[in-house]
């Protein structure tokens, strides 16, 4: 099957640039369709549009330095998730014993509660988010044998009776998605992260352009009491987080995920497997996983020891099974460096398509 209108419309950006598609045909051909359906947007809105080129987020864990986008992206919940665990002694528990999901699965906690309190407001105390201090903090706030009620992956008014409530960085200030990574033989690497939202986005097609547009508002809320809620000139926010690792100024890993909320969830855990527990990059992406929810829900894949759910609902976690090997909790793909011989290595979900392919 060939797509003559998509085909075409890449040909003009290629010749013309992102001029052509913000001010030109291409933008001109958008707003008149989505207006003429009764949409908001306008040619106004895509000239107005131009991109900023920001210093990413990072944090260091155990010598390594870590690096991933920055607000307006939630990607610092999965990096405060890091900066918890980093204080406790994770090769003693073992991997995916009781302890180390009990823990992990309350750190996630902590974070997600920061995220929906700070990632959607015009100053993102990200210093004190991502401050060592700060993580100490929240890992003081873990109750080592019992799980702590969560308010879940997004925003709700209804609040939950003990529920865990956002931190304070601020006092530390001073201290359908798919994922894919590239490197060449010189050893660049780009590592890239897009969406539609959901499958074919919005659901809507430009005529003649072969565009589908996303559905990246379903990310905000109609909530007026939500920090998320949608309004004009907001820049949408998202939980995409395509990470990178450095070890002494050199590149050591490429990691992210498609997921939702999970992929803040499913990252951490990726990178704990290969910086904890020394898996190779296609280890890290198979090893079973599993993703909180509202209150003491949590997701397992079954592939996760019988005794170990079991130890986990002692705790009060209320925990579904998945099946072995589910979607639900992402699909995702990496690049790892030998730092001795310069070797690269790609890994690359079963859960979801996905592929390693050296060229």
């Amino acid at each position: 099957m060939t797509y003559k209108e998509l085909a075409g419309t890449l040909r003009q950006v290629a010749e013309g640039g992102a001029e052509v598609f913000y001010r030109g045909p291409i933008a001109k051909a958008i707003a008149r369709s989505v207006q003429e359906a009764g949409g908001w947007l306008t040619e106004h809105d895509l000239a107005d549009f131009t991109p900023e080129w920001r210093q990413p987020a990072t944090i260091t864990y155990r010598g390594h330095d870590v690096y991933t986008v920055p607000p307006p992206f939630s990607a610092f919940q999965m990096l405060e998730t890091l900066s918890i665990m980093e204080g406790f002694d994770l090769r003693a528990w073992g991997h995916n014993s009781v302890e180390y999901l009990h823990h992990l699965i309350e750190a996630i906690k902590l974070g997600s509660a920061d995220r929906l309190a700070y990632a959607y407001s015009d100053g993102v105390p990200i210093n004190g988010l991502l401050s060592k201090a700060y993580a100490a903090s929240q890992r003081a706030r873990i109750d080592a044998k019992r799980a702590a009620v969560s308010e879940g992956e997004r925003f709700d008014r209804a609040k939950l009776a003990g529920q865990i409530i956002e931190g304070h960085p601020a006092k530390f200030e001073h201290e359908q998605t798919t994922h894919f990574a590239c490197a060449d033989g010189e050893g660049t690497v780009v590592s890239v992260t897009q969406t539609l939202g959901v499958p074919f986005g919005s659901g809507f097609a430009v005529p003649g352009t072969g565009i589908v547009l996303n559905n990246i508002l379903k990310w905000m809320d109609r909530d007026p009491e939500s920090p998320n809620v949608l309004r004009p000139g907001r820049k949408a926010g998202t939980m995409m987080s395509p990470t990178q690792v450095f070890r002494d100024g050199a590149f050591l890993l490429s990691i992210g995920t498609p997921g939702s909320y999970g992929i803040l969830q499913t990252q951490p855990q990726m990178l704990l497997n290969q910086l904890e527990f020394d898996m190779n990059v296609q280890e890290a992406i198979e090893a079973p996983r599993v993703r909180v929810y509202r209150d003491r829900l949590v997701d397992a894949e079954a592939r996760i020891a019988e005794d170990v759910r079991a130890g986990l609902a002692e705790r009060g976690h209320q925990v579904n099974v998945l099946d072995d090997w589910s979607w639900v909790v992402g699909g995702g793909q990496g690049i790892r460096r030998d730092p001795e011989s310069g070797a690269l290595m790609a890994g690359a979900d079963p859960r979801r398509d996905g592929y390693a392919l050296a060229i």
